[in-house]
């Protein structure tokens, strides 16, 4: 699945856990101009605002907020729990995908051994510019020497690539 469509169903359940009515609200993501605010941006805050606000105004069929878990009309306040139920979500499904890399590696060699694996990757996220290959890369690579794997290059290649499939691009170095 897609970043974008990963983004958009963890908007739309953050959103269905604090509406106690159904809205269909169109969520639209767009590149931020300026990274060190994020990959994406959405202004699905301020339209749902928009839609309670005049729906309570009319008195007609307004989409009521769940106090115990939401309990502000202010969008800045909306926007920030989205993004930390979002943060969340997209954070538990890349643990998961580095995990079950790590179990590869592990089964390999036939121990349990675990680590603490810290990573900073300064490549925008869904980019085009293979910032998962170079992470799965980086992975394959420290997880390889750690365990001391001594796997030839053509292994370390498959290795990686079972993490992203063009992992292996960013394991050489070179054109490629």
């Amino acid at each position: 699945m897609h970043i974008e469509s990963l983004i958009k169903a963890a908007l739309r359940d953050a959103l269905s856990s604090i509406l106690t009515s159904e809205i269909e609200i169109p969520i639209e993501l767009e590149f931020t101009s300026d990274l060190k605010h994020g990959d994406y941006t959405s202004n699905i805050a301020m339209k749902v605002m928009r839609i309670v606000a005049e729906a309570n105004k009319s008195h007609v069929n307004a989409p009521n907020f769940t106090w115990h878990r939401f309990n502000s009309s202010n969008p800045r306040d909306l926007a920030e729990y989205l993004k930390e139920h979002v943060d969340k979500k997209i954070e538990g499904m890349e643990l998961e995908r580095v995990s079950k890399h790590l179990d590869l590696i592990r089964k390999i060699k036939r121990e349990e051994i675990y680590a603490k694996v810290e990573s900073q990757n300064n490549f925008p996220k869904a980019a085009g510019l293979a910032s998962s290959a170079s992470a799965f890369a980086a992975l394959s690579l420290a997880a390889t020497k750690a365990l001391d794997l001594h796997l030839e290059n053509k292994e370390l290649s498959i290795l990686a690539r079972q993490g992203s499939g063009s992992a292996s691009r960013s394991l050489f170095g070179g054109f490629v």
